[in-house]
């Protein structure tokens, strides 16, 4: 079964993968012929959020601004985007990392750009009129047919072939397995696309879909809520699924958009994955992917077009205060190693939850009580000459491998209209879901240089056993505190929405944390509604 044909029984994504990064600043090695690089924002100025800020610190000048949006991800810009179409433009936006875009961050080198995360964007359901609004502004939608369907720029729509999966050595068009199958298979395969299909037009008492992206507007009132209660993988068993290809293709559906399992993550946010989405385009299949060379840092270009100067990078908030008229927020800067304040009437916080409790200490006492996993992940670009493929479909855009622990690379040059290329630039995904979250995080921040490169090899190794000799450069991503995760009794949790809720309306709060899934579309959601709120 090829991808196009599935996703006409259901909805299917590839990896939408959002995170947060403390990482050590670029490095770099050769080993064996191989220039090899550690990228990523700096930890030790990271983690200076995490120490107590000493009272008598010298603060070097005083900035006043209406608005400080902190976090400078696809919420916060989402959240300026917004503010600017409501004529709002006294606004500063502060980032930690010398990139912007957050896990939409993207790297080049002589023969392509490429991701350091979030590389997709399937078209938008068509209820999602906001984001069709902005794909529209920025020429990726160029117009709409006689029934109203969007006519999206062909270049911006993922060339053919999209995606295939190695399985037994041989290459299958389409990630869902369709070579070996038994007829136990074959039920089991039917019989989900036939719930999902049925799941994709269900209907709460409130009237509205169960399955919706944004999250926020979808059915507050379904029985399929309960299933947030219990793990993915409880309520396959439940409901007999047996097959292991299917488990196989679910596990790995749920590892590509939430870092985990179907073993760690809910069977709401199991099912969510599947069913919610629901876009239609006048000149593409039904959930048609949209990707650039460069990955979702694209969009963020995009986005951050018309407030460009307003951005500044290399800075580290420090500490939140409440103040009469305001905020008080003061603030570290990386590039010139002083500290400064900057006064403002209001806050947008665009952080993750682990960053905004350290920086709300002195202001709030909040529940953190909720089940909140960060996943780690390893990201990596690899630069190849001479690369052959052989065993079946030739290279498409995804290429996964059937029962491994990477989720497959992504083709970056792929999008290209070139029909050959000096290089080529595979980017490895990798979510470290094999263990404890702290505990991963510590073991690869004190992973070596050469422990690292010899870990990615192997894993492109699984692919190719002959790879290493065309390798000529490693691009190596390590994302700590990664992409929240919808674990078990997180994404419907109640506990989850008071998180929302601003302070003395002066601070705002917009991050996918608050929705529990971290993809493109959340994100740009969090920005409209936060500025919805302080705007109100």
């Amino acid at each position: 079964m090829t991808r196009k044909n599935f996703l006409k029984k259901l909805s299917l994504s590839t990896a939408g993968i959002y995170f947060a990064s403390l990482w050590a600043g670029c490095k770099a090695a050769t080993q064996k012929g191989i220039s090899f690089f550690v990228s990523g924002a700096n930890a030790k100025i990271g983690h200076l959020v995490r120490e107590e800020m000493a009272e008598n610190v010298p603060i070097s000048h005083t900035e006043k601004h209406e608005i400080l949006i902190i976090g400078g991800g696809v919420s916060g810009f989402s959240a300026a985007y917004f503010l600017q179409k409501k004529g709002v433009n006294t606004f500063k936006i502060i980032e930690l990392d010398d990139k912007i875009g957050g896990n939409s961050q993207f790297g080049e080198n002589e023969f392509s750009q490429y991701p350091y995360g979030a590389h997709y964007l399937p078209i938008p359901n068509v209820e999602n009129v906001d984001l069709l609004a902005f794909l529209q502004e920025k020429k990726i939608i160029t117009g709409v047919d006689a029934e109203k369907l969007p006519i999206y720029n062909e270049q911006d729509l993922c060339f053919d072939p999209e995606e295939r999966l190695l399985i037994q050595n041989y290459w299958q068009e389409g990630i869902v397995p369709n070579m070996h199958l038994t007829e136990g298979d074959k039920k089991d395969l039917n019989r989900f696309f036939a719930l999902i299909a049925t799941l994709k037009q269900a209907k709460g008492e409130d009237g509205k879909a169960v399955f919706h992206i944004p999250l926020a507007e979808a059915s507050q009132q379904n029985e399929w809520r309960k299933l947030d209660k219990i793990a993915f993988s409880v309520y396959l068993r439940q409901e007999n699924y047996t097959s292991k290809k299917l488990l196989w293709y679910l596990d790995y559906a749920c590892r590509d958009d939430y870092g985990q399992g179907i073993d760690k993550v809910s069977a709401f946010a199991g099912l969510h994955y599947f069913a919610s989405r629901k876009g239609k385009g006048a000149n593409c299949e039904e959930n048609a992917v949209l990707t650039w060379a460069n990955g979702n840092g694209h969009l963020v270009t995009l986005l951050a077009e018309t407030f460009l100067p307003q951005i500044q990078t290399g800075q580290l908030a420090r500490k939140i205060e409440m103040t009469e008229n305001g905020c008080k927020t003061t603030i570290y800067d990386s590039k010139t190693a002083k500290h400064y304040v900057i006064e403002s009437a209001k806050i947008i916080l665009a952080v993750p939850f682990f960053v905004r409790k350290k920086l709300l200490a002195n202001v709030e006492k909040t529940d953190f009580s909720l089940p909140i996993i960060h996943q780690p992940w390893l990201v990596s670009n690899i630069t190849l000459k001479n690369f052959t493929d052989k065993h079946g479909f030739p290279l498409a855009w995804d290429n996964v491998l059937m029962n491994s622990e990477t989720l497959g690379f992504v083709f970056a040059q792929h999008q290209s209209l070139k029909t050959q290329h000096e290089q080529l630039v595979f980017t490895l995904y990798k979510p470290l879901d094999k263990g404890e979250a702290r505990e991963i995080r510590k073991q690869y921040y004190a992973k070596t240089e050469e422990e690292l490169q010899a870990e990615i090899i192997a894993d492109l190794q699984a692919f190719y056993p002959n790879i290493a000799e065309q390798i000529t450069a490693i691009d190596c991503h390590i994302w700590g505190h990664g992409m929240i995760s919808p674990s078990i009794d997180f994404l419907l949790n109640e506990k989850k929405k008071d998180l929302r809720k601003p302070i003395a309306s002066k601070i705002f709060f917009a991050h996918t944390d608050y929705s529990g899934i971290s993809i493109f579309e959340e994100a740009f959601w969090q920005g409209k509604n936060v500025v919805e709120e302080l705007i109100n």
